[in-house]
């Protein structure tokens, strides 16, 4: 795990090493063990090495302070956090033979053995124990290709001279992003680097990307993780799956790795056959990723997927022989909702684990929040993160500079409640499937205890509204404008985001009588045309803006007769498309949007940050591109049964953990008090968001002092808490990156 960062001048313009130093020196928390650059004059071919402050003395590298006269179109740098092969022949930049071939590589390639051997009876030979070699004979031997056989977690930039008349620099990232690449794409130079911190106020001034601002502070949603789009303008992030090739024909993006391709064969196969299986890959995942030259431990919140990798941990090392079993979890000194320590403690007593404790409270965090914000490059919506933040601090001040992780297990075994069983009603039910769609419901109830009367009423809320959304409408869902005033936006604001056309009663009625009257045009048109295609097409989209603005009218007014009628009708209506499959649910797809488009990507962004922070590195063994094949081909049968969620995993997991946390019915994960926390940070430091100029600029300074009074005095609800937390959060981000892009 480490940290890398580039620069390629598109303009030709020749330049030091100095220009790259800042940005690798905001990584330096990525990597502090050793540091090197790389500049390359793409014209000439040659190539020079040069080290930093932190270069080991073993290598007799000039320093790029005192080499002012070494010029280059082409930069590279290097943080290292020592993992495998610990020596200096591990640093970075790293060479082929030839010298042709340069990289800096953030992350590990876990099959780097194997991948080394098949390579060695292909000819290649090796100097270093490191999987970075590994890698770069890969590239020389399968070229792009060589991605697909990688099982790890990864960003490296690999620079290849050996057409000297055609340089070109190739970037890739692995299959989900679990290790982050940002760049910066301009017609004088492109710039890449591990975090968006190192770009501000070196590739780009700071600016707050507006779309991104607005949509975080209405719902606290963040940029698609599978996407580019970040909260900096002029600064992208190169997808999970994609790769960057570069060179003077310009820069061209592509998807190298797509999920839904790769698990599209299916098959069903036997429970027992899934649980060998499943049992089998976990062990794999677990087992490939303790290779390391330095101690591995492991995170442990007390639920079924944690507690997996423990148990898996735990009969790996007996077998092997291996020393004592670290792990790492959060509790609370207020025993209460958010403490999970007497689960904890059963899974380290099973698994003879040795435990370390770190107790976030409300003094912790603000000693930390800055910190954390900055760490984690872009704004986050809860406190919930500090936990985990709280356990890779307590990981490295007990020396242990690995931890495996249980992140992705929901995603691929369906464990998010409610929604994935709401999801898996709706496909028996649009399915036609009435007695399993009855049978599973009466199911769930025994296993998960719930009253009837709330199954009831979910039952209901999902028939009508899907997996999420509330039986009783409230005008602020159907009024935007009317939503954006209870989050605190100013009118002129409100108005940008969502215009009054849209919600404001008079503007409607006279849409609606206009787009009549033009409907009666059309109709007059098409009696002279009767086979006009373009006429029908402009026909029937006019009839649905009209339905759609009268069911908005009717809305507007719930209390009204009209109001009442609509809402029926609809509810009406949908309930009986869902019952004929419209629209189609599949928990299949519904899943494959988690792992690969929604929730992962986020979860990853801030597990990388919080570790990184501390220069640990996290492993996710059910992030393993191999399982989480294996899931989507052979397991869908067996993520949902018997009214439990990730089935499979808890029957392949007995004897790896206590009965009681494989078969837990609750589990809340690394969460926190976040009003409470909330609370600490505006009342006794004296930080409110009323005050902030920049939320000054969307928010109203009245509304948001009401709402933050509510916070304060503890009558507000853990909504309002949250709200609040975006609020500071937002405020602390802009102020500190505005500050950073200003001194550089």
């Amino acid at each position: 795990m480490c940290g890398i960062a580039g620069l390629w001048r598109r303009d030709q313009q020749r330049i030091g090493a100095e220009a790259l130093e800042p940005a690798l020196t905001r990584l330096k928390h990525r990597g502090p063990d050793d540091e090197g650059f790389l500049v390359a004059n793409t014209s000439t071919g040659v190539v020079t090495l040069l080290g930093g402050d932190d270069t080991p003395k073993e290598l007799p590298l000039p320093s790029w302070r005192t080499a002012t006269e070494v010029k280059g179109d082409v930069l590279l740098g290097h943080r290292r956090l020592s993992i495998l092969d610990l020596s200096p022949r591990g640093h970075q930049p790293m060479r082929l033979d030839n010298e042709k071939c340069w990289i800096v590589f953030n992350g590990e390639i876990y099959n780097y053995i194997e991948l080394r051997e098949e390579l060695k009876a292909l000819g290649h030979s090796f100097h270093t124990g490191s999987d970075t070699e590994v890698i770069l004979h890969a590239w020389q031997a399968w070229g792009p290709e060589c991605l697909n056989k990688f099982n790890g977690d990864w960003a490296f930039a690999l620079l290849d001279l050996r057409k000297e008349d055609e340089p070109e620099l190739f970037i890739a990232r692995d299959r989900w992003g679990i290790k982050p690449l940002f760049y910066v794409d301009t017609t004088e130079a492109f710039w890449f680097a591990s975090e968006a911190k190192s770009l501000v106020g070196q590739a780009v001034t700071f600016t707050p990307r507006e779309t991104s601002v607005t949509r975080f502070l209405l719902s606290g949603e963040l940029p698609p993780g599978h996407g580019s789009d970040t909260f900096f303008e002029g600064i992208q992030q190169l997808p999970p799956g994609e790769a960057i090739r570069l060179n003077s024909k310009g820069l061209e993006r592509f998807r190298w790795y797509d999920l839904r391709e790769a698990a599209s064969t299916i098959s069903s196969i036997d429970e027992a056959t899934a649980v060998q299986e499943m049992a089998q890959q976990v062990t794999n995942a677990v087992n490939i990723r303790l290779r390391a030259d330095v101690p591995v431990g492991s995170c442990l919140s007390g639920g079924v997927d944690s507690s997996s990798i423990v148990g898996t941990m735990r009969q790996i090392f007996d077998q092997q022989g291996a020393g004592e079993l670290h792990t790492f979890s959060a509790v609370y000194r207020e025993r209460g909702t958010f403490d999970e320590s007497k689960w904890i403690t059963q899974v380290v007593e099973y698994s003879k684990s040795k435990p370390h404790y770190t107790y976030p409270d409300e003094m912790s965090l603000s000693e930390a929040f800055d910190k954390m914000v900055w760490h984690q490059d872009e704004p986050f919506q809860t406190a919930s993160i500090f936990a985990q933040w709280c356990v890779m601090q307590e990981a490295r001040a007990q020396g242990v500079v690995v931890l495996l992780d249980g992140q992705a297990a929901d995603e691929l075994l369906a464990g998010y409640q409610p929604g994935t069983y709401q999801e898996h009603f709706l496909e028996t039910f649009g399915k036609g499937q009435l007695f399993t769609f009855a049978k599973d419901w009466f199911k769930r109830k025994a296993a998960t205890q719930i009253p009837a009367g709330v199954l009831l009423g979910e039952l209901a809320q999902i028939l009508v509204h899907g997996a999420t959304g509330s039986l009783k409408l409230k005008r602020e869902q159907l009024d935007p404008r009317e939503k954006l005033r209870s989050l605190g936006f100013k009118e002129e604001v409100a108005e940008r985001i969502t215009p009054k056309s849209q919600t404001d009663e008079p503007t409607l009625r006279a849409k609606i009588a206009e787009d009549q009257e033009k409907l009666v045009k059309l109709k007059a048109k098409l009696q002279n045309k009767p086979n006009d295609v373009e006429l029908l097409e402009r026909l029937t989209k006019k009839k649905k803006e009209i339905v759609s603005n009268q069911q908005k009218l009717a809305r507007l007014n719930l209390g009204g007769l009209s109001g009442r009628w609509m809402t029926l009708k609809h509810s009406s209506l949908t309930v009986w498309n869902r019952f004929r499959g419209k629209p189609k649910h599949d928990l299949r797809n519904y899943l494959l949007a988690q792992t690969t488009t929604t929730s992962l990507a986020h979860l990853l962004r801030f597990e990388d940050r919080n570790s990184m922070a501390f220069s640990v590195e996290a492993r996710v063994p059910f992030t393993d591109f191999q399982l989480i094949e294996w899931a989507f081909k052979r397991a869908n049968e067996h993520k949902i049964k018997y009214g439990w969620t990730k089935w499979v995993l808890r029957l392949a997991m007995k004897g790896r953990g206590p009965e009681s946390i494989l078969w837990r019915r609750d589990k809340i994960g690394f969460e926190t008090p976040d009003v409470k926390m909330t609370q600490r940070l505006m009342d006794k430091d004296r930080r409110h968001p009323a005050d902030s100029p920049f939320l000054g600029l969307y928010l109203d300074t009245k509304l948001v002092r009401e709402v933050c009074d509510r916070v304060v005095n503890g009558t507000a609800g853990r909504d309002e808490g949250r709200l609040v937390w975006r609020w500071l959060v937002l405020d602390s981000w802009h102020r500190q990156f505005q500050t950073a892009s200003s001194q550089a």
